[in-house]
């Protein structure tokens, strides 16, 4: 959780704006404008982040609190995060979904890569999805499915992957890439935007 305890005041006021807010949930203009201005100002704040020296403070799972991009979001996904493994240049993005047939609720994570493309920016690419069930017997998460890799070219695999993006909501059914920025790195706190405007705000889980 990203609570309010020893947090710098800029960070609090941002916090306080999404303290009861689901990152799938939509908001009015006029949130999302307290939002977005809340960010703004604590994104002036910082040092500019310096990628490749800064990847370390990536690693780690971060829990997502806020995205502009709701079109990218299955309608009720819950527990959305991110996680990085600096060292392996390996980047995850998951979420919980709710099923049709049992087991009912699944962990969909989505898997890429990066590579550093700017000294305050990473390219990510999507290549590979993956469903994960609670086990039946204690609380052991299993793979109901391999990672299967997403085509870069449309092959017989999208036909089998858009029944799968179906079944779950919104996964991508081919590779994506796209560059993200990071406009404040904080040690709890991280604010996104993509080339195509998208704002995300994470909170480093413990």
């Amino acid at each position: 959780m990203c609570d309010s305890a020893a947090k710098p005041r800029d960070e609090l006021s941002l916090l306080s704006l999404l303290a009861t807010h689901s990152p799938s949930a939509p908001l009015t203009a006029p949130e999302r404008e307290r939002i977005d201005l809340a960010a703004y100002a604590l994104e002036k704040t910082t040092k500019p982040t310096e990628y490749p020296r800064d990847l370390p403070a990536l690693d780690g799972f971060w829990t997502l609190l806020y995205t502009t991009a709701l079109f990218n979001m299955p309608r009720g996904a819950t527990a959305v995060r991110q996680y990085y493994d600096t060292s392996a240049r390996r980047v995850e993005n998951s979420f919980t979904v709710t099923l049709p047939i049992p087991p009912r609720t699944a962990e969909v994570v989505i898997g890429g890569k990066f590579d550093v493309a700017a000294a305050d920016m990473l390219m990510l690419t999507l290549i590979d999805i993956q469903l994960k069930v609670q086990s039946p017997v204690g609380d052991r998460i299993r793979d109901l499915t391999p990672r299967i890799p997403l085509p870069n070219e449309n092959n017989a695999v999208v036909g089998a992957l858009k029944a799968f993006r179906k079944l779950l909501g919104r996964p991508p059914v081919r590779e994506i890439s796209k560059d993200v920025r990071t406009t404040y790195m904080g040690e709890r706190l991280r604010i996104t935007r993509s080339s195509g405007g998208e704002l995300r705000v994470f909170c480093r889980q413990e």
